[in-house]
């Protein structure tokens, strides 16, 4: 939304939508983005392709992707995955089944290139007291191919570290950003699946700040 300086997705914006709710709402949303951005689409087939959709996407050919922008110039759609090799290979499969839908339909939506971000953000920049060790936590997003923005977490140390100490300090640093930095204590007081890396609240007050 930032790159498209815009503070909101459909329906308070009628050119783009994200699917960003919870169940159905997402479905119902999408039906009627595309019935308002493509008036030939009857009705009675978006109905008929939702019901069929059931509980999940599934084995359906009505597929929602994660970002849709549709201003007449730009009708692009993107989908949204973690860089791992399973992430890439259900993106793919994610966007083949889109470019389907949109052959069939006649809907003249393509994998996305219009937004090509490659950017990292600050999470955590603090000192693992236990070791003196300083770290920062990035979230890296970037598109990868058209249509397909991956993300992944990465940390940066002064020294090498292994790789599970690295999975291990990622970890925390998500639980504190997701339910505030009052879970560390929590964490930390399970030494045997922590260890010593993390003392009881030691990430608190540079998480807190």
């Amino acid at each position: 939304m930032k790159d498209r300086g815009k503070p909101f997705f459909f329906p308070v914006t009628d050119q783009d939508f994200g699917d960003f709710t919870a169940g159905f709402a997402n479905v119902t949303l999408y039906t009627a983005f595309l019935k308002m951005k493509n008036p030939h689409l009857r009705l009675s087939q978006l109905l008929d392709m939702r019901r069929k959709l059931g509980g999940d996407e599934s084995g359906s050919l009505f597929k929602v992707p994660d970002l849709v922008t549709d201003n007449g110039a730009i009708r692009q759609f993107y989908e949204i995955k973690p860089n791992s090799a399973t992430g890439l290979r259900d993106g793919d499969e994610k966007l083949a089944n889109l470019s389907a839908f949109c052959d069939f339909f006649k809907v003249s939506y393509k994998p996305g290139t219009a937004w090509s971000p490659d950017k990292r953000l600050l999470l955590y920049d603090g000192v693992i007291e236990a070791v003196e060790l300083r770290v920062k936590v990035f979230f890296h997003f970037f598109r990868v191919q058209p249509g397909l923005i991956v993300y992944e977490l990465c940390i940066e140390a002064g020294i090498a570290i292994e790789d599970i100490v690295a999975k291990i300090i990622v970890g925390v640093v998500v639980l504190a950003i997701i339910f505030g930095p009052e879970i560390l204590a929590g964490v930390a007081a399970a030494g045997e699946t922590i260890g010593p890396l993390i003392p009881a609240g030691g990430l608190i007050p540079v998480l807190a700040r």
